[in-house]
């Protein structure tokens, strides 16, 4: 009312434009219905107004189950009572919510899905209604429980194996230090924690990363990816017959390389203790032989 006056405002549109609006609404509604696009509107309240096709088999309702439900009510059985909680919470205080949903799918897969919940804005009004949109995620997760398998089972194998072992990852040219076992770091003294992900040039001795990288091209061209060769440490005075082996993660193809230093003092002290008794032993026998010619 402007001075105790009622004003009426009358608007317009020609057929024109009411088909355009039409069809805009029908392009936009196929799009979500054959687009697979899972979509559900709300309400201020928490109220479902629109469900598309594709969240309705995901929730495996029909539309009649869930127009004017509310929200909340409907996503209980996925969801704890904290989750739930955080979801009204958002809802009343008009914020996004997200959260991972899971279940059995017709075909008896296990699927999960990224539900994220973003109140509608506009620069001239405050937040009315919201979108619920879902996205598959099931293909990154069960890649993520894989490689964390993996790493587990390969943390496994590293530290029950005697031999000191490193594996290296090639990046840009780069030689970083993937993992690497108790055994490998009390023979070098070097702390793990704070060794993994460097360069190599800043963890390995010296002589060792110039023997590695050497040796890098000529096991990648070996046919069974594997080689050896030798290597005296410094640190320890140490022989070790080094075994370098090579290879590629399944999923992202990383370039792999697996040292296994093998410590062969002993043996090669053994070896020169039997090779200088064995040249006593032949001396002793010629002077035996010259004695008995003597005595002949």
């Amino acid at each position: 009312f402007i001075t105790k006056k009622e004003y009426f405002i009358f608007t317009f549109n020609t057929l024109d434009e009411r088909i355009k609006i039409e069809e805009r609404i029908t392009n936009l509604s196929n799009a979500l219905e054959y687009g697979n696009v899972p979509v559900i509107v709300v309400d201020n309240k928490g109220k479902i107004n629109f469900v598309s096709k594709s969240f309705e088999t995901i929730l495996n309702k029909n539309i009649k189950d869930l127009f004017n439900a509310y929200l909340p009510s409907i996503l209980e059985e996925f969801l704890t009572p904290k989750d739930l909680s955080e979801l009204e919470n958002s809802i009343a205080s008009k914020q996004t919510w997200t959260q991972t949903i899971t279940d059995i799918g017709e075909t008896g897969q296990l699927w999960y899905k990224e539900v994220i919940l973003n109140p509608v804005s506009r620069p001239d009004a405050e937040a009315g209604s919201f979108i619920l949109t879902a996205h598959d995620i099931t293909h990154h997760i069960q890649k993520t429980r894989v490689i964390k398998k993996s790493e587990q089972r390969q943390k496994l194998i590293l530290e029950n194996i005697s031999d000191p072992l490193l594996i290296i990852r090639k990046e840009n040219n780069h030689f970083y230090l993937e993992n690497i076992n108790e055994n490998f770091c009390r023979d070098f003294n070097i702390e793990k924690s704070n060794s993994k992900e460097k360069d190599i040039s800043e963890v390995l001795p010296e002589l060792l990363v110039d023997k590695f990288e050497g040796s890098v091209s000529l096991v990648i061209k070996s046919t069974n990816k594997q080689i050896t060769f030798r290597y005296t440490s410094s640190l320890n005075l140490r022989e070790y017959l080094c075994k370098l082996s090579f290879t590629e993660t399944l999923f992202d193809r990383k370039e792999l390389f697996i040292l296994t230093l093998m410590d062969i003092t002993e043996q090669l002290k053994t070896e020169r203790m039997l090779r200088l008794a064995y040249d006593k032993q032949t001396k002793l026998n010629k002077l035996k032989s010259a004695f008995l010619a003597n005595m002949s």
